[in-house]
């Protein structure tokens, strides 16, 4: 189901069908913000939901200044950053982790400098072709009409478009007791969708008191 057909059925579902009093626009933002709420449970079931590699140039940052690179636009969560020295043939194993501090301190890896750049420790001094991997979790959204949903968010409309009318409720200051209701309803059959041969009907969380600690 693309973005133009969610949106008929949000405007169904809001009995503005026929005046359509709602602007396209308008009604676009709130599915939007409905994939995202709905991207939020899904991942708290299935961190690995979605995952993107971006590729980047290396270069050699100028003298004195750190190497700042711009995360993906839209980056939800990181999964790894790897560098390659072979053109992007080959990358090398996940790079740690760090803080500022452990950077400063010598220690190799990457730190989250900010909401939109991490930094490499040390600088590269050498420039290289495709020399940076970037695992992330995008922000799923839909730009056009015509966008599908991700493959995985598929079997998750009815969640989307609840959450979608949600916010088109709290828009025009209608209540959203009903609404929320179904809301809950729904996220409590999500594990379900991500169930392996090996789990149990139901995904139940592992408390301190289910296991020892040494």
């Amino acid at each position: 189901m693309n973005r133009g057909q969610l949106r008929t059925t949000l405007r169904g579902w809001l009995q503005d069908s026929v005046a359509q009093q709602m602007a396209a626009a308008r009604l676009n933002e709130f599915i939007n913000l409905g994939l995202r709420e709905a991207q939020k449970i899904l991942v708290a079931v299935d961190p690995e939901l979605l995952k993107c590699q971006y590729r980047r140039h290396l270069t050699v940052p100028t003298t004195g200044r750190d190497k700042l690179v711009p995360w993906p636009v839209g980056t939800w969560a990181v999964f790894e950053v790897r560098a390659s020295i072979d053109a992007g043939v080959n990358y090398g194993a996940p790079l740690d982790r760090i803080t500022l501090q452990q950077a400063r301190e010598g220690r190799v890896g990457f730190v989250p400098y900010d909401a939109s750049n991490f930094m490499l420790a040390p600088s590269p001094t050498a420039a290289y072709t495709w020399g940076l991997s970037v695992t992330v979790m995008p922000t799923a959204v839909f730009a056009l009409d015509t966008d599908e949903l991700p493959v995985r968010f598929v079997a998750h409309e009815t969640l989307i478009l609840k959450q979608a009318q949600k916010f088109a409720m709290w828009d025009v200051g209608e209540p959203t007791d009903k609404v929320e209701a179904e809301i809950g309803t729904i996220e409590q059959r999500v594990p379900r969708f991500f169930l392996t041969a090996s789990q149990p009907a139901f995904v139940t969380p592992i408390g301190y008191d289910d296991y020892e600690l040494s």
